[in-house]
């Protein structure tokens, strides 16, 4: 429950005075210009807690293409191999969506074809003496995302499949027996990849058919049949097996489908190419194309306490891994203050910044330099220790450091009561934005002690993932007159 609003605190040395008023004068009207755009442009302006502008992504929109170039589709104890195209493209799945301002897209059911493929019906031994025959349905319409700096996308899909008795030998009484099919699914798939894969996810709900990708894998809902197929069967099956128990054969052909499986015993993994045409040609939208799913890195353990936000770091291409390592993440390393500047701006879709910024220890060919250089064109930095030649980019993080750039991340929210904290330096910049993580939830404390936040401690890889995981998972942590970024949970999970 967000706290009820106090009487605002007294701002910083750097944001009294004049300077505040400036800052939010400047805020005001970076809004109003924004939504004047929107207006003249025709586009739909909605403003829930947190704005939700992201200009970058105007010129991204148009038609695209998703292609599955290939994969596979695991069902219990089979593996189908999704079908390859052919040199021009087609025979495997693809579809045209238009991408909006907001790289949002949708694709009606009816705009979706979905490649045959061959269900291994032998491997079942259910001795029947009447034709089955196989396809593949769509549920729903197809939605997802793209990121205004193109680094990932989601994708969310509905499928099933469908086993369809040859009804030839009704004659005229076929048509009252076309509802008889047994199947499973829908299955709802909601994926997330970009240059690193997929995220965490939750098993198959057996009410609403909805699944996560977590490593591409998902649960599998058990063989069913219609009423009237467990009606019909029987009568087709009758001559020559007498009498047939349509329980018992989907008991047979559950077990040797393994099916219903347990989460774990089915994958799915997407090759997707995702381009639009530019001067007649087709060109990548995401630069390698998309994969369902990729692996996490070697070095987080399954079910650490911070798997889930460097899963998230990783899919939104806010890491790529330690030293260039796509294996290696480092959670126990230390941050420094040009990773961290790296972190938060490619959490804020790598947005516009000047190549020089000012500061005497910021080389233009380090890869963080345009962050830093963003950094403090939003004037989340000023500097380091009072010095405003300097930034100190292999300086290590502290946490009372790291507080500071979060809250001015987030707009400098205004509203929060003191923190129960007993090791905060009285008047120290930053008070205001550690009361703000405490308020939010994005901390409770250091190593379960929830009276200390230790603002001189270092800042380690999987502390600063966990943070910044926290901060988009919590609309309501940020200014409502920020513009949020296509990383927050609530726009692109």
């Amino acid at each position: 429950m967000e706290p009820k609003p106090v009487a605002r605190w007294g701002r910083t040395t750097r944001n009294s005075g004049a300077s505040a008023v400036k800052r939010r004068q400047r805020r005001l009207t970076r809004l109003a210009g924004a939504l004047t755009v929107a207006l003249l442009a025709g586009l739909p302006v909605a403003l829930p807690a947190s704005a939700q502008v992201n200009p970058a992504v105007v010129g991204e929109s148009g038609p695209i293409m998703f292609t599955v170039t290939g994969g596979s589709l695991g069902l219990g104890g089979i593996d189908l191999p999704l079908p390859p195209c052919d040199a021009e493209g087609r025979g495997c799945l693809s579809f045209m969506a238009n991408i909006g301002p907001d790289g949002r897209f949708m694709v009606a059911a009816e705009n979706l074809q979905l490649p045959s493929f061959d269900l291994p019906l032998d491997q079942l031994n259910l001795g029947l003496p009447i034709g089955l025959t196989v396809e593949a349905f769509t549920a729903g319409a197809v939605s997802g995302f793209i990121s205004p700096s193109g680094r990932f996308a989601t994708l969310n899909l509905g499928f099933g499949i469908r086993i369809l008795p040859d009804l030839s030998t009704l004659g005229a009484l076929a048509f009252i027996a076309r509802g008889a099919s047994c199947g499973l699914g829908p299955i709802h798939l909601s994926l997330t990849s970009g240059g690193s894969g997929s995220v965490m996810g939750s098993p198959y709900d057996t009410t609403t058919g909805a699944v996560t990708l977590a490593d591409g894998i998902y649960g599998v809902p058990a063989l069913g049949c219609s009423p009237l197929m467990t009606t019909i069967l029987p009568l087709l099956a009758g001559d020559t097996l007498g009498d047939v128990d349509i329980f018992e054969l989907l008991d047979t052909a559950n077990q040797s489908l393994g099916l219903p499986s347990q989460t774990g015993d089915n994958a799915v993994v997407f090759d997707v190419e995702i381009t639009r045409t530019v001067d007649g040609q087709r060109v990548p939208l995401i630069s390698g194309g998309a994969l369902w799913p990729v692996s996490g890195f070697r070095d987080v353990p399954i079910g650490a306490h911070f798997d889930q936000a460097v899963r998230w770091l990783k899919v939104r291409g806010i890491t790529t891994g330690l030293g260039g390592s796509v294996t290696t993440f480092g959670a126990g390393d230390r941050v420094n203050r040009g990773q961290m500047a790296a972190f938060l701006w490619r959490m804020m879709d790598l947005r516009n910044a000047p190549a020089e910024c000012g500061f005497a220890d910021i080389r233009s060919s380090a890869y963080f330099s345009r962050a830093v250089c963003w950094l403090k064109a939003q004037e989340i930095t000023t500097g380091v220790g009072g010095d405003t030649s300097r930034f100190a980019p292999e300086r290590q993080l502290t946490r009372g450091e790291m507080a500071l750039f979060l809250w001015r991340l987030a707009g400098e929210p205004e509203g929060s009561p003191p923190p129960v904290f007993t090791d905060l330096v009285s008047g120290a910049a930053y008070v205001p934005a550690v009361a703000w993580m405490a308020v939010h939830g994005l901390t409770t404390g250091i190593n379960g002690d929830a009276t200390r936040f230790a603002p001189g401690a270092l800042v380690t890889r999987a502390q600063m993932a966990s943070l910044l995981y926290r901060l988009a998972s919590s609309p309501a942590a940020w200014d409502p007159t920020s513009t949020v970024p296509s990383t927050m949970l609530a726009q692109a999970g």
